[in-house]
């Protein structure tokens, strides 16, 4: 009996609290991008201080990240933009008739110009319609406000500022369709209407459909800075970036620069991007033109060691999903690359530790 007492006063565990599932979701929202900019710095700061890096080599490249997105027509965009205009207001005047559009322009609109044009018409103008009537039901709201509760003026207030950044994307849609079938070029297309940071990026033959990411790592393979662009951006234009973010971590530019033939500039444009610092830059020139020094020692150390960031960016795409971006917007794009960058030099620390114990 005095054993079962004893059970009975026994003061019990607290319970093992284990990590929730969305820890890591919770985690990014709260701290943001420049928390996690900071996160990265600090891991520098070690590496520095364990000169792990070195501030003499740096070599870089750019690659193109694809977004999750499902790459849709100028036809599937304007119905889409006017089913979501259509939905917080329950206006749907356009529901059989635009479907029947849509699938007369996907199924008998291949190779056939003018009925794609037709159809973007018809939908373009049906999307003008239903933007106009929600435009009236908008306009009525304000004098019944005062009517309604706190909740669902806190809904009407939402469904009005959805409402107005809903028409200027669609507006967008709509303007550069009816350009382009005149002969317009038009530089900036909207892609999406979830992701409308997202650009298409030749790459080679094929075209992505995300943002830029340059990448700038040392000799021992750690990403020294990195930067996230929106815009289909020439490799060129990233050198001010580059040159920048490695004088902010080291406080001084690089010696040696190695990248491919896509970075290559002539002397006279060395001092608006600011490469007249660095003594030897390891670009090999475009066509068939030679490099004054092929031969040199430096040059070919520079070449075998750039050679490295090809590979580094394959592995970061196969193994750490950098190939295509799960994040929603610009910022989460940028938390992801942050995410990305603190998990390659975290596990390439650890190796290097690894191997000095043995």
């Amino acid at each position: 009996m005095g054993y079962f007492n004893h059970l009975r006063t026994r003061k019990k565990s607290p319970p093992h609290r284990y990590s929730d599932a969305s820890f890591i979701t919770k985690f990014r929202r709260r701290i943001g991008a420049r928390g996690m900019e900071r996160l990265e710095e600090i891991i520098k700061d070690q590496l520095e201080k364990a000169r792990l890096i070195h501030p003499r080599v740096a070599m870089t490249d750019t690659t193109a990240m694809e977004k999750a997105i499902a790459c849709l027509t100028d036809t599937d965009l304007l119905y889409k933009a006017r089913v979501g205009v259509e939905i917080p207001s329950g206006v749907r005047p356009f529901r059989r008739r635009a479907k029947k559009v849509l699938l007369c322009a996907k199924k008998l609109g291949r190779d056939k110009l003018e009925r794609i044009e037709k159809a973007n018409g018809e939908q373009s103008h049906m999307a003008c319609e239903v933007m106009g009537k929600v435009r009236t039901i908008c306009e009525l709201i304000p004098p019944q406000i005062h009517h309604l509760s706190k909740s669902q003026r806190k809904q009407a207030k939402r469904h009005r500022e959805s409402f107005s950044e809903l028409k200027e994307l669609t507006q967008r849609i709509i303007d550069p369709n009816a350009q382009r079938f005149c002969g317009h070029h038009i530089a900036r297309k909207v892609l999406s209407l979830d992701e409308t940071h997202t650009v298409a990026i030749k790459q080679g033959k094929s075209t992505e459909h995300g943002s830029k990411v340059s990448l700038t790592v040392d000799r021992n393979g750690f990403v020294v800075t990195h930067r996230h662009y929106c815009k289909s951006l020439a490799d060129i234009n990233t050198l001010p970036d580059v040159v920048e973010g490695w004088q902010r971590t080291f406080g001084k530019v690089p010696k040696e620069l190695g990248t491919d033939r896509e970075f290559h500039h002539p002397k006279k444009s060395r001092r608006s991007l600011p490469t007249q610092q660095i003594a030897r830059q390891g670009i090999p020139y475009k066509r068939k033109k030679k490099h004054p020094d092929p031969d040199s020692y430096w040059f070919s150390g520079l070449e075998t060691a750039h050679a490295c960031i090809a590979a580094l960016t394959r592995q970061l795409k196969t193994d750490h999903r950098i190939g295509r971006f799960s994040y929603r917007g610009f910022e989460g794009d940028q938390i992801d690359v942050n995410l990305i960058t603190l998990a390659w030099n975290s596990k390439k620390w650890i190796h290097m530790d690894a191997q000095r114990l043995r």
